[in-house]
This record gives structure tokens, sequence and C-alpha cells, in this order.
């Protein structure tokens, strides 16, 4: 039995990730969880030293996201692309420590970030905008089963009191 192969681009997408909304459940920095420290044994990346941010999807994909970024003073680094979309989102001044990221539900696009002098090129989540309360409990209503994963990472009701104003579109 064949295969049959389809040419065409009406299904082509501009990304090999697609974007998703997400809580962030985790942001460490320095980490030195299993994953951070796996990578930094087979991988040779000491990830350790950067902020590693896990993201759990209530859109599109099924596993936790993960985002490492590097703490650095570069624009078109992924730490720069980060906190640029979280200062044109409004948020950026609120965030003191990585846990104040913590239990905000975005949506997230990937974006190609130059590292090094320029010359290789990574993907990275990004947040386009902060969902406001009732947002995010739509998207729990809508789909199937319990979010346990985010249950306990989302905020009380009245965190978003003064806050969906500004956020909205």
């Amino acid at each position: 039995m064949s295969k049959k192969l389809t040419f065409g681009v009406d299904d082509l997408s501009d990304s090999a990730r697609e974007n998703f909304v997400g809580t962030i459940v985790e942001a460490n920095y320095p980490c030195e969880c299993d994953m951070c420290l796996k990578g930094a044994d087979s991988l040779g990346e000491d990830r350790k030293d950067s902020l590693h941010i896990q993201i759990s999807p209530l859109s599109v994909y099924e596993k936790r996201q993960h985002e490492w970024l590097v703490p650095s003073k570069t624009k078109l680094s992924k730490w720069g692309a980060f906190n640029i979309r979280l200062d044109e989102i409004g948020i950026l001044k609120k965030i003191k420590s990585p846990k104040d990221l913590v239990g905000k539900t975005f949506e997230f696009e990937s974006i190609e970030v130059s590292v090094g002098f320029g010359d290789k090129k990574v993907s990275c989540w990004v947040p386009v905008r902060l969902l406001s309360k009732k947002e995010v409990d739509d998207f729990i209503d809508n789909t199937d089963g319990d979010h346990p994963d985010i249950d306990e990472y989302l905020p009380d009701d009245d965190y978003y009191d003064d806050e969906d104003e500004e956020y909205e579109d």
C-alpha cells in the first residue's frame, strides 16, 4: 500500500509551532530541576543558569511547553524578546521576580531570534497578550477534562479586578 503525496501551499504554516494559550506554572531562576540538570549533562548547555519557564497549555498542545531564557542585555535575544513582549502587553513593570509570572495566562507565539553573533537562529515562545479571567474561564469551560496542572496556579477572582479593562483589545 503506497501513501499519496500531495503538493501545495494551502496547508503550509509560517511556523513549525502553532500559537497557543497557556498558563505559566513554573518560572525558576536559577533552575535545578531534573530537565535542566539533564540538559546540562547531555547537551553541554548550562540551562541551570537560565530562567526556566514551564507553560501548561489550554489549547493546541497537550504537554507542557518549556522556554529557557538566558539573562542578557541584548534586545535581539530570547531574553530581550520576552521582556519586550511583556512591556508591550503592559505588565513588565509588575514583574519583579520569576514567581510573578506564575499563574498568568497568555496567548503565546513562536518567534525566531538570533543567538551568538547572529549566525544562528532559534525559536522562542513569547507572550502575545495576557488573557482576562473571563477568557481563561471560557477556555477551561470549553475544553474537555480537568486542568489539575493549572488549577493551583490560577489567581483568585480578585486578581484581575483592576486589570481586565487594561488588557482588553
